[in-house]
């Protein structure tokens, strides 16, 4: 990922929506096509290949200036430095598991927390004397009041906002999905708030068409496939609605947009030869049969290809 996208990455959060497009063939054979990852098991390499150089490099600059200001602070027997070793020691552990785990917000926000206070605990005492000769009262101006209460207000409005949206969202989940015109009118307004999560948005979308309302669920999830244009999931879902529908041919532009983020998954070339077939385009349909017939996977999709092209000649 880094690789291609050196400078920018492919973008904060997107780990997901790329892993499959670069996974290895054999993770697919072994474990899957439907398996997939979010994260690398590895922060650093997170940072540079979701935010490409500027962050990577950023990351290890926090890194290596904490490493520095502990070894500058024992250098100098500093005051303080049993409750510094105490703090580095829990610090290393963090950095040691981030090398094989995830950039999880639980275990993330310790390493930043015991960063700061390592900073803040290794500074010389010449240098915490100057600052505080330095420390006067300020008086409060009308801009910093205005600016403040400002903050505080989008703060509490922002809140007050998910908790609304947290709350309908576990209603959502304990419903039993009806077709009453309360709950899907619920749910299409918890769908247009900005602040919702996407993926609920997609469990909506999901819902409304198991619940018949087709022309409701292409509308929420036109907007997710605008916003997410490599989400495979959302993809997938837009072809199965096309099917149902009858407009194969609209189902396989889908499923080609899939195939190039997802192009090892042997269940999406399968189908896109059926769709082939059905279309009386049957070179394309041999073409991916055989793809997938002589693909080194214990999967089911090599076995059906097999059948299909005995049967196709």
């Amino acid at each position: 990922m880094f690789l291609h996208n050196p400078f920018t990455g492919i973008g904060l959060d997107n780990y997901a929506d790329y892993f499959k497009l670069y996974r290895e063939p054999e993770f697919g054979y072994r474990q899957g096509f439907q398996l997939t990852s979010s994260n690398a098991h590895n922060v650093y390499i997170q940072q540079f290949a979701t935010g490409g150089l500027f962050l990577g490099i950023s990351y290890l600059f926090i890194v290596l200036f904490v490493i520095f200001r502990v070894a500058k602070a024992l250098k100098e027997n500093h005051s303080n430095r049993f409750i510094i070793l105490s703090i580095f020691s829990g610090w290393i552990a963090f950095q040691s598991q981030s090398l094989v785990s995830i950039d999880n917000i639980g275990l993330s926000v310790w390493g930043w927390f015991l960063s700061g206070m390592l900073i803040k605990l290794t500074e010389s005492a010449t240098a915490s004397q100057e600052k505080s000769n330095k420390v006067r009262i300020n008086k409060i101006s009308g801009v910093q009041l205005a600016v403040s209460s400002l903050s505080l207000f989008l703060a509490f409005m922002t809140v007050a906002n998910l908790y609304s949206i947290e709350s309908q969202m576990l209603k959502f989940r304990n419903t039993q999905p009806s077709n009453s015109s309360e709950y899907l009118s619920s749910l299409k307004n918890i769908s247009e708030r900005s602040l919702t999560e996407p993926s609920f948005k997609f469990q909506i979308a999901l819902t409304l068409a198991n619940q018949g309302q087709i022309n409701d669920s292409r509308a929420i999830l036109e907007k997710l496939m605008n916003s997410d244009k490599s989400n495979v999931e959302y993809r997938i879902f837009s072809s199965q609605i096309y099917e149902a529908e009858g407009n194969i041919v609209k189902a396989l532009e889908e499923r080609k947009i899939v195939d190039k983020f997802d192009p090892w998954n042997l269940n999406n070339k399968f189908i896109m030869a059926g769709y082939y077939e059905k279309l009386n385009d049957k070179t394309s349909a041999k073409s991916l049969y055989s793809e997938v017939a002589k693909a080194p996977a214990n999967q089911p999709e090599v076995k059906q290809a097999q059948d299909a092209l005995t049967r196709i000649g």
